[in-house]
């Protein structure tokens, strides 16, 4: 009896059965998906914030052109302005083009109407984006309100 305990002990201790290793591919599998899909989405968003981020510097750039002009440059006068579409290359080689608007409005104060000593400023940069999830496309903005203030004299 004991040359049998013997023999079935080293025929099951020989290994792994291939049930077992089917199960544990089929585990390993669905990890090695869900990595997958976690490096797809990671890139999506790194090129989602870089076009944010793009679009946020050319926001500031046109607020500081703004600002550089005299409170009273026609440039400043209430109002709706469009620029030009902006080209940019993402490292893809892929044409992404961003669009620049600004709308000026004057606060006037509450005591005397008539003078002008500030005015609010929202500037709105807008681009496309693909979607894989979607056939169509759907717009992005960035917006960057501010008040541009007259220095008055001492």
């Amino acid at each position: 009896m004991k040359s049998t305990e013997l023999t079935s002990n080293k025929i099951n201790s020989k290994g792994f059965t291939l049930i077992e290793v089917l199960i544990a591919m089929v585990i390993f599998s669905f990890g090695i998906l869900a990595v997958a899909q976690m490096q797809i989405r990671a890139l999506h968003g790194n090129s989602d914030a870089f076009s944010q981020t793009e679009a946020t510097m050319w926001a500031s750039n046109q607020a500081e052109t703004l600002i550089a002009l005299p409170f009273t440059h026609a440039n400043l006068i209430a109002g709706t302005y469009f620029s030009q579409a902006i080209p940019f290359y993402f490292p893809s080689d892929t044409a992404q083009k961003y669009g620049l608007s600004w709308v000026i409005t004057n606060n006037n104060t509450a005591t005397v109407p008539a003078v002008n000593i500030s005015k609010s400023i929202v500037i709105t940069v807008y681009w496309s984006v693909k979607s894989n999830d979607v056939a169509t496309n759907y717009r992005r903005t960035v917006q960057q309100p501010f008040n541009y203030i007259k220095a008055l004299p001492i």
